[in-house]
């Protein structure tokens, strides 16, 4: 189905463009056409499988299409894959990996699947992806963590830490630029420069206007002995 400049004339007064978003594994590459429904817009889509269709705005917006099919295929293949691993902690982790990058209508959508953010192609299969767990140091203690915030999910961009430090990496921890560098508050507080907690730098900064070197590599004043 081919967009003429008629339809997108038709159309583009009311409808913005969607070329390039992004709904689950559509990838919007052309529109918006005229469908089997009229006066709705359709949009032509290419999966991420390689699958083309042209699908109804409304459909692709409100996540009722997420796959040419693709996707439900995989979720059955998994269930009835004989791995042993279903319910186990590594395998949860998997799922809720996916389920943040290919679900549109979850809460956390708009920080994963709306910025474009995917699990990589090789970790579709899930005995990938335990391989490269287990041979990269997954331990029961420990949660999956992506090095750049801005990417998604493949081998070079993650690594397991403590859960009790994933935080540090979140976008609304607080973010400190001294001597050059750009870290978190607590990852300041592990730099050898640094000579106090972190309550202590945030207060210097902000009650006391100090400059964030100037909080983050002074001691704090020994009490004077009477």
């Amino acid at each position: 189905m081919c967009t003429t400049e008629t339809e997108k004339s038709k159309y583009g007064k009311r409808y913005g463009s969607l070329v390039g978003s992004r709904y689950g594994r559509w990838l919007i590459t052309s529109g918006p056409v005229e469908g089997r429904l009229p006066k709705r817009p359709y949009w032509e889509c290419r999966c991420d499988c390689g699958s083309q269709k042209a699908i109804e705005q409304a459909v692709l917006v409100r996540g009722k299409s997420t796959s040419c099919g693709c996707l439900k295929r995989e979720q059955a293949k998994e269930r009835l894959t004989q791995h042993g691993d279903t319910g186990e902690r590594l395998h949860n982790i998997w799922i809720d990996m996916k389920r943040r990058c290919e679900q549109p209508g979850r809460k956390s959508a708009k920080y994963y699947h709306d910025e474009g953010k995917r699990v990589c192609s090789e970790w579709q299969d899930y005995q990938v992806f335990k391989k490269w767990a287990l041979s990269h140091g997954y331990k029961a203690d420990l949660s999956i963590e992506r090095q750049d915030v801005t990417q998604g999910y493949y081998p070079e961009n993650c690594s397991w830490i403590p859960r009790n430090r994933q935080s540090y990496n979140r976008r609304d921890t607080i973010r400190l630029t001294a001597f050059g560098e750009t870290k978190t508050l607590h990852q300041w507080v592990d730099d050898d420069r640094c000579h106090v907690n972190a309550d202590t730098i945030m207060s210097r900064i902000s009650t006391r206007h100090w400059e964030v070197e100037r909080a983050i590599k002074t001691p704090n004043m020994s009490k004077r002995k009477l």
